[in-house]
C-alpha cells in the first residue's frame, strides 16, 4: 500500500511541475509576441512619419510652384511690374510695395519679342480696348497729391477699374484714404477721401468727399512728405 501511495504521490509531482513548465512557456511565447507586435508598430509608426514628412516637402514645393505660376513679371513703361493672380475674378498689379487690385480683363502683349518691354491691356465692356501707361505708384503720388494726404498701409486702397459710361467708358485708378479732420474747427473726424486717376494719361478724373467736408478743416500733408512715402514704397 505505502509503495501505491508513493507512486501516485510521484505521479502528482510530475504532472503538476509539467503544468507549471507548461504555463511558463506559455507566458513566455505570449511575452516574446508582444515584442514582435510592439517592435513591429513602432517599425510602421516610424515609416508612416517619414512618408507623411516626404508628402508635406513636396505639397510645399508644389504650392511654391503654383505661387510662381500665378506672378507674372514683365517691364511696362520702363517699370518692373508684377502681375499676380489673387482669385480667379481678381489680379494685383504690383510695382514695389505699392499694388492696385483689378478684376478687369488684362493681357500682356510683348513688345519686340520682349526686348523694348510689354503692354498692358485691358478690355472693356464696351468692347474698346484700353493700354496701362501709368502704373500704381505713379497714379498713387498723382491722387494723394491732389487729395493732400500720405498713403498708410491700413487705411490705404488702390483699385483699376471702369470709369464712364458707354463711348466715354474708360480705365482709372481710384486711390482711397483717411486724412485727418475737424469739423467745425472743434470735432476730430477721420474723413474718407478718393480721387480717380486715368490709367492711360495719368490726369485726374474726379475726387470724392463726404458731403460734410464744407464744414470742416482737413489737415495736409506736403508734397515733399508724400513724394518720399511713394518713392520709398516703389522702389522697395
Amino acid at each position: 500500500m505505502k509503495k501505491i501511495a508513493f507512486c501516485l504521490l510521484v505521479i502528482v509531482a510530475i504532472s503538476f511541475i509539467s503544468g507549471v513548465y507548461a504555463i511558463e512557456m506559455t507566458l513566455t511565447a505570449r511575452t516574446t509576441d508582444e515584442g514582435t507586435v510592439n517592435t513591429t508598430t513602432n517599425a510602421e509608426v516610424r515609416a508612416r512619419e517619414r512618408i507623411e514628412q516626404r508628402f508635406e516637402g513636396q505639397q510645399r514645393i508644389q504650392a511654391a510652384i503654383k505661387e510662381k505660376e500665378r506672378e507674372k513679371r514683365i517691364r511696362v513703361e520702363g517699370k518692373n511690374i508684377t502681375i499676380s493672380d489673387l482669385t480667379p475674378e481678381q489680379k494685383a498689379i504690383i510695382a514695389g510695395r505699392i499694388n492696385a487690385k483689378t478684376g478687369l480683363n488684362l493681357t500682356t502683349e510683348d513688345i519686340g519679342n520682349g526686348t523694348l518691354g510689354s503692354i498692358l491691356r485691358v478690355y472693356l465692356s464696351n468692347g474698346r480696348k484700353a493700354d496701362v501707361k501709368i502704373m500704381p505708384d505713379r497714379a498713387s503720388a498723382t491722387a494723394l497729391k491732389r487729395l493732400r494726404t500720405k498713403c498708410e498701409n491700413d487705411n490705404c486702397t488702390i483699385e483699376l477699374k471702369e470709369v464712364g459710361n458707354g463711348n466715354k467708358t474708360r480705365i482709372a485708378y481710384e486711390v482711397r484714404t483717411e486724412k485727418d479732420s475737424r469739423v467745425f474747427l472743434i470735432f476730430n473726424k477721420k474723413m474718407v477721401v478718393a480721387a480717380d486717376v486715368d490709367a492711360e494719361t495719368g490726369t485726374i478724373i474726379s475726387v470724392h468727399k463726404p458731403w460734410w467736408s464744407f464744414i470742416a478743416k482737413e489737415k495736409h500733408d506736403s508734397d515733399v512728405d508724400i513724394d518720399a512715402q511713394v518713392n520709398a514704397s516703389a522702389s522697395a
